[in-house]
């Protein structure tokens, strides 16, 4: 059924509902409603308008606006963005698709005439809980999205002047919500005692003692391989193409803590790769893996709960999806952007392109001549000492696999 608005002082519009079919990654047909809204310039003709929407639908149909010049969407808006970006850098099309398609749910069909502060600032306020920064970023995409729009007036007609709402306006923003995090005395109670009970647990013991010293997600960490770090150097090569390497846009080194350097001088390796271990059971049996972060996540959970740390501090952190493998990670990134700033924290993690001076960064070669150098070896000096020591010698034995895994 479609509905008829009243838009003070801006005549009718049509609002009705669209079964939207969607196919997931795994195969799996998702059906979702798209709403839509259609401007009229007056109740006779929003009336017609309503009838031929729910003839078309009668008929399993959409309703298509056949008129010559035919108002402008921000849906459209939306979609031709999204697709005009498909032909630049993949990480950045995949960003902004993965933005825009949160303003379209938001939007709707909505005339471009809407588009405008106020829109973008209510917009914004469903964000906040994401961060400032987060949502700044998110409500930038839109005004590049509007501003592409204006400069295609015959295809996007009524497009309004682009109104920017970043910058002051949304420095007021609210804070983001405080959430619990884990202190460094838990991190290393997890790793000392919930990650020493048996040999199994030596693998994770390692993944954990990466995270807590680089800030790394898990999934780039179990992709490690042995030649990223150079103990001797003091320096670990972040590659932009690996699983996990989000916001990167090319290859960088980023120096590593001494305590890591020497631990790591004793670590054997796979294939090459620092976490990959030989399956003991199932089709894999025999051969080296790299396994999978659930996994680890698993590992964690317990891990966490054996060394008696609150749930709160290591179960929700950031979001409300997080799995337990970004607690420390959050941890990590609290610390050193205390002591050298969010953007230099993002520099260590491999996410340089933030930075609108990221290109002065020697990213390989001799990245001890890099300008950031210095900061990021003074900046880890913030990162207290894990007694490495005490973490029993269970370092040799094999990664267990199960049989449904393997």
């Amino acid at each position: 059924m479609a509905t008829i608005r009243h838009r003070e002082g801006r005549g009718y519009s049509v609002a009705w509902k669209e079964p939207e079919v969607t196919v997931t990654s795994d195969g799996r047909h998702i059906k979702r409603w798209r709403q839509r809204e259609q401007a009229c310039p007056n109740l006779a003709t929003a009336t017609r308008l309503k009838v031929k929407v729910e003839e078309e639908a009668a008929l399993g149909r959409r309703w298509v606006d056949q008129r010559t010049n035919p108002v402008a969407t921000i849906g459209a808006v939306v979609e031709a963005f999204i697709d005009a970006s498909a032909q630049g850098n993949p990480r950045t099309s995949a960003f902004r698709a993965s933005t825009l398609q949160r303003f379209y749910a938001f939007a709707g069909h909505r005339p471009v005439v809407d588009l405008g502060s106020e829109l973008l600032l209510g917009y914004h306020e469903t964000l906040v809980e994401a961060g400032i920064r987060t949502a700044t970023r998110y409500v930038s995409t839109v005004e590049q999205a509007w501003r592409w729009a204006k400069r295609h007036p015959n295809r996007f007609p009524g497009v309004p002047d682009v109104e920017g709402v970043v910058g002051e306006e949304l420095s007021t923003a609210p804070p983001r919500v405080s959430i619990d995090t884990p202190t460094w005395a838990d991190v290393d109670k997890m790793i000392l005692l919930g990650l020493s009970k048996s040999t199994k647990h030596s693998f994770h013991q390692r993944v954990a003692i990466v995270q807590r010293y680089t800030g790394l997600r898990v999934s780039q960490i179990l992709h490690l391989k042995r030649e990223d770090i150079d103990p001797e150097r003091g320096l670990m090569v972040l590659r932009a193409d690996s699983v996990g390497a989000k916001g990167a846009d090319r290859d960088t080194s980023v120096p590593i803590h001494g305590d890591l350097a020497n631990a790591v001088k004793g670590w054997d390796h796979t294939d090459g790769y620092l976490f990959a271990r030989v399956a003991t059971k199932g089709r894999h049996k025999g051969k080296s893996i790299v396994p999978r972060g659930d996994e680890v996540a698993e590992v964690f959970t317990a891990a966490w709960k054996r060394a008696g740390v609150p749930e709160s501090r290591w179960g929700r952190v950031g979001r409300d999806h997080a799995r337990p493998t970004n607690a420390i990670r959050a941890l990590w990134k609290s610390t050193i952007s205390g002591a050298a700033g969010y953007e230099m924290a993002a520099l260590m993690v491999g996410q340089s392109a933030e930075r609108p001076d990221h290109w002065a960064y020697v990213a390989m070669g001799n990245p001890e001549a890099s300008p950031y150098w210095t900061r990021m070896r003074a900046a880890l000096a913030s990162i207290p000492t894990l007694r490495v020591g005490e973490i029993e010698e269970n370092q040799q034995s094999d990664f267990y696999v199960d049989e449904e895994e393997g």
